[in-house]
């Protein structure tokens, strides 16, 4: 005779009182529901662990294309030329009108022209280490953006837009280097373009393992609508959320928005005088008391002092890698440099201590060189080789 649970089941509930038997077939029954619902969650857990890790490139990022006119100056003409004349300090962020920007390039002797902006340095130096990389942006057909353009695509960083030409402006920035390698920085007021909600292919997002955007694009409208679009769709399709915060003005103007920006992203990256800003302290110890209170992994770099990778109560101390005074010769990209070597190494599972000594090694290499576009290929740098 052939028995199965079922029979079984019946026969033994039926052989006790009426009550009691009620009561096991709830309790049995409930024990299947709850056993059918965790193979169910083991199932769709280990589907979703499949699914990121088939995403077939790293980073998509999202951010403004940009020329810096880049010149070699010393103390003497960053004074003359710019703090007297227009009240114009040295190593910051200024801006002013575009007859004042022209007049002041009008007047350098030399200058070399370097595609830049925060993402586009950054998927510079990711690609350079091997990484798969696209950029979603918006260029315009002017000198600066057929310039952009041309070197954007000698690194092998695929462009989401099939005719990215849809602005009326390329952004082009004046920086001024000084012999101890600090930048001065003078761009136009208003002067850029815009990102929409049209120029992100967001059905693209779910092919990325990180989506990251930058602080410079957020303006409290449009730009930033496209922004939180973008981290929306990401999330749904587990594409980790990434927000690099370099400039403390910034921060000092959408504070509000940025600390509320904390609670729909993964990661963010910012330098140490950006987070003071935001959080509104004037010391590390403070600092990262705050940040711990935040559910993300927080990336602090403080330049030639290195960086600090805060999650919750787990606190990194990451050591620059010391190049000597005279090789340095441009700082503009090392913060990017930096981001890039980190989410590099942390994304192909890498610990934060790994993460973040690759992520040194590649900013020593970027200041030693002029601009953010690597001169070599920086593969080399996981073989330790750090100040090629």
């Amino acid at each position: 005779m052939r028995f199965n649970a079922q029979f079984i089941l019946r026969f033994g509930i039926n052989l006790v009182e009426p009550e009691i038997a009620i009561t096991m077939r709830k309790l049995i029954y409930t024990l299947l529901i709850i056993t059918l619902l965790i193979i169910n969650s083991t199932i769709s857990k280990a589907k979703h662990t499949q699914k990121e890790q088939d995403k077939p490139f790293d980073i998509l990022g999202i951010g403004l294309s940009e020329i810096d006119v880049l010149s070699f100056v010393d103390d003497e003409y960053i004074k003359r030329h710019l703090t007297i004349p227009y009240d114009i300090p040295k190593g910051k962020l200024s801006f002013t009108d575009e007859k004042t920007w022209n007049s002041l390039k009008n007047s350098l002797k030399e200058f070399t022209l370097l595609p830049s902006g925060e993402i586009a340095s950054l998927l510079f130096v990711y690609s350079s280490l091997g990484g798969k990389s696209a950029f979603s942006t918006v260029l315009a057909h002017d000198e600066y953006g057929e310039h952009f353009l041309n070197n954007i695509k000698t690194l092998g960083i695929s462009l989401t837009n099939t005719s990215p030409i849809l602005a009326e402006k390329t952004v082009a920035n004046l920086v001024y280097v000084t012999p101890d390698g600090a930048t001065t920085h003078v761009s136009v007021n208003g002067n850029g373009t815009k990102i929409s909600q049209k120029d992100i292919k967001y059905h693209q997002i779910k092919d990325f393992k990180m989506v990251i955007t930058e602080s410079s694009l957020w303006d409290g409208g449009a730009q930033s609508r496209a922004i939180m679009r973008a981290f929306n769709v990401a999330k749904k399709v587990s594409t980790k959320r990434v927000f690099l915060l370099s400039d403390s003005l910034f921060a000092r103007q959408y504070k509000e928005d940025f600390i509320k920006l904390t609670e729909r992203i993964d990661i963010l990256i910012a330098s140490q005088k950006s987070m003071f800003e935001l959080l509104g302290v004037k010391d590390v110890q403070k600092m990262i008391e705050a940040v711990s209170k935040l559910k993300i992994l927080v990336l602090v770099t403080n330049g030639s002092k290195g960086a600090i990778a805060i999650r919750g109560s787990e606190v990194y101390y990451i050591k620059p890698n010391a190049v000597e005074s005279g090789k340095i010769i441009d700082k503009t990209g090392s913060q990017a440099a930096f981001a890039a070597g980190f989410l590099y190494n942390y994304i192909h599972g890498k610990s934060i201590e790994e993460s973040g000594e690759l992520a040194a090694r590649a900013a020593s290499y970027i200041i030693q060189q002029i601009g953010s576009n690597p001169k070599n290929n920086l593969s080399e740098i996981l073989n330790g080789n750090s100040n090629n």
